[in-house]
């Protein structure tokens, strides 16, 4: 499967393997980067009619522009899949390709907004633009929703509006983050207060590095009261 690992048959690889099993998607999510660090991916490629029968290649042999791609809620996205048999399920006739999961990353920075689609439709996890640029990278990836500084500074920053109660930030397709925003009240004050705290985030640039998309959600509640993340 591997040319440069003979023992790859191209099943889903260990590392890989335990990223998945964690089953919560935003444990899975920052695992699964981990694991491309190290541990390939496949893409599908359509053969030319002299490959049939050919051994499977190399990521040497496919070219940024023969990556296939799909769409999804977050726009086109390229396709890969961690094992033969999934790819298979998705497209019979098309041919394994193996790729370092860094270079992967890079062609999708390079060809998309930077979207991976993984495992169509068997699992359809998305990976982003602030995952795939890490791994492109070589280095871990921090989610939004693990990022307590980032969390602290938007705690902070909704405290400073009268009408905002609290702060909860929620992972979201692809590795976005969605700001949930507890109101106490209503009419112009309250929504004086939501646009003032949207307005204060657009120069927030660790939350647009972090994030692949933001969007924000008033809750009108009177129960909660804010708090750092220990």
């Amino acid at each position: 499967m591997n040319p440069s690992s003979p023992a790859d048959m191209g099943e889903t690889l260990e590392k890989t393997a335990a990223a998945f099993a964690l089953g919560d998607e935003q444990e899975v999510l920052p695992a699964l980067v981990h694991a491309f660090l190290e541990e390939r991916l496949l893409v599908p490629v359509k053969p030319a009619p002299h490959q049939s029968g050919e051994p499977h290649g190399s990521d040497d042999s496919c070219p940024p522009s023969s990556l296939r791609q799909a769409k999804t809620p977050l726009g086109p996205a390229i396709v890969a899949f961690t094992s033969v048999d999934l790819l298979t399920l998705w497209d019979e006739t098309a041919r394994p390709l193996s790729v370092p999961g860094p270079r992967l990353a890079l062609a999708a920075l390079a060809e998309t907004q930077g979207l991976v689609l993984l495992n169509p439709p068997d699992s359809g996890l998305i990976l982003g633009r602030p995952a795939l640029t890490a791994l492109a990278s070589g280095d871990t990836w921090l989610p939004p929703w693990r990022d307590v500084e980032l969390i602290n500074a938007l705690v902070d920053q909704g405290s400073r509006w009268p009408s905002i109660e609290g702060v909860t930030c929620v992972p979201t397709l692809g590795g976005g983050l969605l700001i949930e925003v507890e109101i106490n009240g209503n009419g112009g004050a309250a929504r004086d207060s939501v646009e003032g705290f949207a307005s204060s985030l657009k120069g927030m640039e660790r939350l647009f590095a972090a994030a692949h998309t933001v969007e924000i959600r008033p809750r009108w509640s009177a129960t909660l009261s804010f708090g750092h993340v220990g």
